[in-house]
């Protein structure tokens, strides 16, 4: 419970400094009108960096303690804390590109659909129309996202731990594999 209340708010405090941050220096410093189209893009970095603090957060025992690595018939080889490193790495990757279809590529389409002279003909179909958007989008973006990197990492055993770089040797290994994690 501490880990999941550690994420949610280191998660929650990085997004909205953020977003609010943001918020100033383009609509205060940089004097961006309230209504430009360059507001609808501000949730994306604050949304990203929120990912990542949570994911930080939540697995930081992984990153001290390190994880399983285990041969490429599953045999379990050692702990290594660089593989948790790898795993964490290719998490947040995926973590930063998971929203980027709705809060980049959605506003985008939005934004030329609001335009249509259809559109402004026909104002009670643009809700329908956004739903539809932001639903397509998720609808290919997540499967994309996720699919960026493999369920099983896999990371030479010269870079391991010297223990564990020991244990694989002995079990004549070039290589071993890891959980990413989601």
């Amino acid at each position: 419970m501490t880990a999941f209340m550690a994420g949610f708010t280191g998660a929650v405090t990085s997004a909205s400094l953020i977003c609010l941050g943001l918020n100033h220096l383009f609509f205060t410093r940089l004097s961006f009108d309230k209504s430009s189209a360059i507001g609808r893009f501000l949730p994306f970095p604050a949304v990203a960096s929120a990912n990542i603090v949570n994911l930080l957060c939540m697995r930081r025992h992984e990153l001290e303690q390190g994880i399983q690595v285990v041969s490429p018939d599953g045999q379990v080889v050692g702990v290594s804390k660089v593989a948790a490193w790898h795993a964490v790495r290719d998490t947040s990757i995926t973590r930063v590109i998971l929203p980027m279809p709705n809060l980049i590529i959605a506003p985008i389409l939005i934004t030329a659909l609001e335009r249509t002279k259809f559109i402004r003909k026909n104002p009670r179909i643009f809700i329908p129309a956004q739903a539809a958007i932001v639903s397509l989008v998720f609808l290919f973006g997540l499967p994309f996202s996720l699919s960026l990197f493999e369920q099983m990492g896999e990371i030479s055993v010269q870079e391991l731990e010297e223990n564990t770089k020991k244990a694989a040797l002995a079990m004549q290994l070039d290589t071993v594999r890891y959980n990413k994690g989601l």
